[in-house]
């Protein structure tokens, strides 16, 4: 074993996952869980390991020490809990590595259970453009997983990369935290925009950010059913959600 891959398993036993859902509300507020987006965090900090994941994920090496990690906690997920579906996370990086497209292989047969949201960081390398975008999430529908783009009008998941996305994408999401402060017409407006664009490309859109009842109310009565939120219920640790507690 290399020391860089060394490097990379001493990291990598420092993460753990949580699970928060994302609902589909009523209009009386009664909700039922759609399915489980599953975040990355540091035992350390309990957070998500921003500076961490960004030196795993420089290379085809470190994405493959992480992504092995990764493929194993999700197999040990849907064997425990058969008829939960998962949304797992990609950094547009890693997608440019052969060690990704191994990683879905290897979970082919648990595709129709799994949908990748490609998040909207923007990709340090250079050869990540819209039509390689395209491409790869071409392949991954192949697969036969499900595709969203994440933190639509955030980061490199413009108008345009959605646009281009369209046809192989069943979701998108926008988070209102990242538009905190912001004038209330003015997301207003940026609600309205994506509600439209999901109508017009018969897809599905994802409201996060629910942090109260007043605003989990007035986005239902607006029609954004599909929500997600600390409101709703806050990330758990695998054990607690199988557990029920």
């Amino acid at each position: 074993m290399s020391d860089s891959h060394r490097s990379y398993t001493d990291l990598v036993r420092d993460f753990y996952l949580v699970f928060q859902p994302i609902v589909l509300v009523d209009p009386s507020l009664k909700s039922q869980i759609e399915d489980y987006e599953v975040l990355l965090r540091e035992k350390s900090t309990n957070a998500f390991p921003y500076k961490d994941f960004e030196y795993i994920i420089r290379n085809n090496e470190g994405n493959s020490v992480l992504l092995q990690w990764f493929s194993a906690e999700l197999r040990h997920v849907c064997l425990c809990m058969p008829q939960v579906k998962i949304d797992i996370n990609l950094n547009p990086q890693q997608l440019l590595f052969d060690s990704t497209l191994n990683f879905l292989n290897n979970l082919e047969d648990l595709a129709d259970r799994i949908n990748v949201e490609i998040t909207e960081t923007p990709s340090r390398v250079a050869s990540m453009n819209n039509a390689t975008m395209t491409e790869r999430l071409r392949e991954i529908v192949g697969l036969g997983f499900s595709a969203t783009l994440d933190d639509v009008d955030s980061g490199d998941n413009n108008l345009n990369v959605v646009t281009q996305s369209a046809p192989y994408i069943d979701r998108i999401k926008l988070s209102l935290l990242a538009f905190d402060g912001k004038p209330a017409a003015q997301v207003d407006a940026l609600l309205k925009k994506w509600q439209q664009f999901a109508e017009k490309y018969h897809l599905q859109l994802i409201v996060e950010g629910i942090e109260s009842i007043a605003l989990a109310s007035t986005l239902e009565d607006s029609k954004f059913d599909l929500q997600q939120g600390f409101y709703w219920a806050r990330p758990k640790m695998f054990d607690c959600l199988y557990k029920g507690r």
